[in-house]
């Protein structure tokens, strides 16, 4: 792109390979197809972003993202309009002009729905599918349950302080597991105590660990319980599927008669490698338990 501004003497020593890439790379972010489909992304993941900003209070009041996309897609005929426009005047500064790909009879690795023009093409087969792909993706990710326990968020103090939340938001979350509370019926109480609480400035936890430890489970049993649901659901399957890899290579036939105790001690250490260990202590704990195997003989002096 910079060809003319580059000097002989760096453009020459240039690799073939690295040329090569180059212009590749060139000729496929300056394609019309791929500024359409950028531009369709950045309108519609911006417009997501926008979202963002309410995230927190979003979970509490019901999650309006995927509604206003919806909206978005009933409109899209006209909203593509700007997105095609803004895609001209993008391709027009890289001197590339609008074309459409040939359609073809069969077609398998990309959408082919015959169309008039370029535009009617991009917007029949990029933009709908981008959008009907982005709206189901919302609907498996926040399903009802998972928007349910997502309340759990509402407990943490930097929550509550930041999204104002109220008691009659968690109200799901006490049906949903009122078998494991011990006093359901009091659940409003003790969120009304904890809330001045942290107004005052008494409770600073932005975690669900934190706020664990800074519960005092006398005082608030139902929060208490409520908190320690919260720290030990799953948010992703990576612990599970680190753990299933750390297990691949620690549980192999050299140690197939190792102990379960000693497996899980091994496996949690290199899990948790990045954790500092203090060598010290841990040879001073080990000599306590095992005071024998800490009596070292020397071959040379008795």
């Amino acid at each position: 792109m910079h060809h003319d501004e580059c000097p002989d003497q760096f453009y020459g020593c240039w690799q073939t390979k690295t040329r090569t890439d180059a212009s590749g790379l060139l000729k496929a972010i300056t394609d019309f197809d791929f500024i359409v489909t950028f531009i369709c992304a950045y309108s519609c993941l911006s417009y997501m972003s926008e979202e963002d900003k309410r995230y927190l209070q979003s979970f509490f009041d019901g999650y309006g993202g995927e509604g206003n996309l919806q909206r978005l897609r009933a409109n899209l005929p006209t909203h593509f309009d700007e997105i095609y426009d803004q895609a001209v005047t993008m391709a027009e500064k890289v001197g590339v002009a609008p074309t459409a790909p040939r359609i073809a009879e069969r077609q398998r690795h990309r959408a082919n729905a015959p169309a008039v023009d370029p535009k009617e093409h991009y917007r029949v087969n990029v933009a709908v599918p981008f959008f009907d792909h982005i709206i189901s993706e919302l609907d498996d990710q926040f399903s009802s349950l998972t928007l349910r326990v997502s309340k759990l968020l509402g407990l943490v103090p930097s929550v509550i302080q930041e999204s104002r939340v109220t008691a009659q938001q968690l109200t799901d979350l006490v049906d949903l597991y009122k078998d494991d509370l011990p006093s359901p019926q009091l659940f409003s109480s003790e969120f009304q105590r904890r809330k001045i609480m942290v107004q005052n400035g008494r409770i600073a936890a932005d975690s669900c660990a934190s706020s664990l430890k800074a519960c005092d489970p006398d005082d608030f049993p139902n929060l208490y319980m409520l908190l320690k649901i919260a720290a030990t659901l799953p948010v992703t399957t990576c612990e599970c599927e680190r753990s299933i890899s750390t297990m691949r290579r620690l549980n192999n036939y050299m140690r197939c008669t190792m102990g379960e105790s000693r497996l899980s001690s091994l496996a949690l250490m290199h899990i948790k490698y990045d954790m500092p260990v203090n060598l010290e202590e841990i040879v001073n704990l080990f000599e306590g338990l095992h005071p024998r195997m800490m009596q070292f003989a020397s071959l040379l002096y008795e």
